[in-house]
């Protein structure tokens, strides 16, 4: 149905796509045209610079004798715009005029922005803060920008440490805002690289955005603008050090995004000449490019050109340009001659490893990437030969009078065993790891100990048993809780057999357990319940768990009961719901009602978890006594006792009670999940009872 108010839209939508105002825009919907979405852009030099503001215009059919609804969707804090977007504005009230049509709406708007009216608020908060205090304004205004527009106004800040901040985030929000958060801060990246900001914190910033950028940056902007600024920056006229420093990193960014070609023609040998620049920190950043520019050049080059360079700087004078040499070496091997890596780059490094060992910061370099050397050692050489000198010089990284590179080769004591085998470990390995097990730092004994179960299951049981029992103990016997922690997460491996586990590892959690410090019990009591899943011998099972209820749930002191309730929600997290209510449920509720407050406290956040253990109609009545049990402890007249109940009530009747053979009422998929972890758990205990009538004395 054709209108004077559709007509009249229909001219304006036409006006406003052939002479659109500048930074603003609008359309109908597809299929009303009386309801129209706008945007507004922020006008530049003004708070809302950058920001992109959403807006709805609902139209009568009075249109244009009757001005429309406008709202924004966008979040405004403005002193003409109200909690939920309408606008005080003359014009959409007494002042309106036909010949207002919506270019002019939008037009006025976007001014309203900038020039707002403070004597007619909407909000009077934001009216005040204009008025009196135009600084804290302007940071209201910009909490209500998206993080695009954040970031974009924030850019132009004068002030540095505001810069820097957002500098660094913006690799993260291109990341999660995708091509559109690049498509706004593009200008600012590129302008402000070939400005050289003052700051030189600022400058680095900038520099370091770039390099996390540019492999998502489109080629022809980086060609028309990212290279010209390169080039200037690397000219031979430069000497500024800030400059050639940037040039080097802007490079090594850049030449992956280019052809061959176009990085030999432009940069190659640029870059090979600050290779040997007076300038130490610009040597050091150019050999921080190599690796990227040697994959980009490719095998030829690399070979021909790259290699030397880099051999040569690996004997550099200044120690720092030498660890970068390594680093751009080590990087570069995939893309050299199989030839070459056996002839020249390997054995250098080989060399390196065994006579920098007691030089800290070469030390840490080469532990560092010694997992990525001896791949590729195994990947061409798997001789016992090769394989053995390699493994030779970790051994003396191993021994590096620098403790940091010493825990650096300690955790990778796993991924190195896999490239030797076990087969190589007794003569290759074990000396360095009982070292690593004595070793005066608790640092690289801890990084040893988070890999221990690793390195048994790889090894296996034979060999297990004939080696690791004795660093295991040690490990379990070490002074420093972060060692005890690492460890006793990997008791529960099955490289021991349950005799083995039982007789001298079992002892060790439960003394821990006894006496142990607070920070250590959680660890120790996990250890003795993963005994308890593991173990498959039923009286040995049956002595421990006896053991538990007896010097621990019944025992005299308070804070061996508290022990035994931290064990028992290790209980509940590793063994199924029925073997847990079987075994352990009447026990815990026992001490819901213990005389010493502490242990009644302690129940109080398995109550919950407690409730997914029953089964209806089989556990009706252990279901009543869990909720009385609950409700005794929320009337409880010690107060912390009686707050922790009632903070966990609302957990616990939320909680889904199991039906047999019926889907949970209400339950989630989370639920869902744990009753189909809940059964597999319960299939692989099926033959793991216990003496009930030992239980019971």
């Amino acid at each position: 149905m054709s209108t004077t108010a559709r007509k009249r839209l229909m001219r304006d939508f036409k006006r406003l796509h052939i002479d659109p105002p500048q930074g603003v825009n609008g359309s109908p919907a597809p299929d009303n045209i009386m309801q129209w979405n706008a945007v507004i852009f922020g006008p530049e030099d003004t708070p809302w610079d950058g920001g992109t503001f959403r807006l709805t215009l609902e139209f009568q059919e009075e249109y244009p004798n009757k001005a429309p609804v406008v709202k924004f969707k966008s979040t405004m804090f403005h002193p003409n715009i109200y909690a939920d977007g309408g606008i005080c504005l003359d014009i959409l009230q007494n002042q309106w005029s036909p010949i207002y049509d919506v270019s002019a709406i939008l037009t006025s708007i976007q001014s309203l922005l900038c020039d707002p009216n403070p004597n007619s608020p909407a909000n009077s908060e934001a009216a005040r803060l204009y008025s009196e205090n135009r600084r804290e304004y302007n940071r209201r205004v910009s909490e209500g920008l998206s993080d695009i527009e954040r970031a974009k106004a924030l850019l132009v800040n004068n002030h540095p440490v505001s810069q820097r901040a957002v500098i660094d985030s913006l690799p993260a929000l291109v990341k999660s805002k995708g091509k559109s958060a690049y498509v706004h801060l593009a200008s600012s990246l590129l302008n402000n690289l070939a400005a050289q900001p003052n700051d030189a914190q600022v400058a680095d910033a900038w520099i370091k955005a770039f390099q996390a950028l540019a492999p998502s940056l489109d080629r022809a902007v980086l060609r028309s603008k990212a290279l010209p600024v390169v080039m200037a920056k690397a000219s031979a006229s430069e000497t500024s050090v800030a400059s050639r420093l940037a040039s080097c990193a802007l490079l090594g960014a850049l030449a992956p995004r280019l052809t061959r070609e176009e990085v030999e023609q432009h940069f190659l040998r640029r870059g090979l000449t600050m290779c040997q620049e007076v300038d130490y920190v610009v040597r050091m950043c150019m050999c921080d490019q190599l690796a990227g520019l040697a994959k980009a050049v490719g095998r030829d080059v690399t070979a021909a050109q790259i290699l030397p360079e880099t051999l040569e700087l690996v004997k550099d004078d200044d120690m720092r340009v030498r660890v970068a040499a390594v680093g751009a070496l080590v990087g570069m091997l995939e893309v050299l001659p199989q030839d070459l890596r056996r002839s020249k780059a390997m054995p250098r490094l080989r060399q390196l490893c065994t006579e920098n060992s007691g030089e800290a910061d070469m030390a840490r370099c080469l532990s560092r990437l010694m997992p990525t050397i001896f791949a590729r050692v195994i990947g061409e050489q798997d001789n016992d030969q090769e394989v053995g000198s390699f493994l030779s010089s970790f051994r003396s990284l191993s021994a590096s009078t620098d403790a940091t590179a010493r825990q650096t080769c300690a955790s990778h004591v796993f991924t190195i065993l896999q490239g030797a085998t076990a087969r190589r470990y007794a003569t290759h390995l074990h000396d360095t790891l009982m070292t690593m097990v004595a070793d005066q730092d608790e640092n690289v004994r801890a990084a040893l100990a988070g890999q221990f179960g690793d390195v048994c299951r790889l090894l296996g049981k034979e060999r297990c048993q004939h080696y690791m029992k004795r660093p295991l103990l040690a490990l379990l016997g070490d002074s420093t809780h972060a060692v005890k922690a690492a460890i006793a997460k990997n008791i529960g491996v099955t490289a021991f057999t349950s005799d083995q586990v039982y007789d001298n590892l079992v002892p060790i959690a439960v003394k821990y357990l006894t006496n142990g410090i607070a920070s250590v019990m959680p660890a120790a009591a996990d250890a003795v319940a993963a005994s308890l899943r593991t173990n498959r011998r039923q009286h040995q099972r049956t002595e421990l768990y006896g053991r538990m209820l007896r010097d621990f749930a019944h025992g005299r002191c308070f804070m061996r009961r508290c022990s035994f309730l931290i064990m028992a929600a290790s209980l509940l997290a590793r063994f199924s719901a029925k073997y847990f209510a079987e075994w352990c449920l009447s026990t815990v509720l026992e001490l819901s009602s213990d005389p010493v407050p502490l242990v009644r406290l302690r129940v109080c956040p398995l109550m919950p978890a407690l409730r997914s253990t029953l089964q209806l109609p089989d556990d009706a009545e252990r279901l009543d006594k869990l909720s009385a049990a609950l409700v005794t402890l929320s009337t409880d007249p010690d107060a912390d006792v009686a707050a922790a109940a009632r903070a966990v009530t609302g957990e616990f009747q939320s909680k889904p009670v199991r039906k047999k053979n019926e889907a949970s009422p209400g339950a989630d998929v989370a639920f869902a999940a744990f009753e189909a972890a809940d059964k597999k758990k319960a299939a692989e205990e099926s033959d793991m009872s216990m003496f009930a009538d030992e239980i019971e004395r």
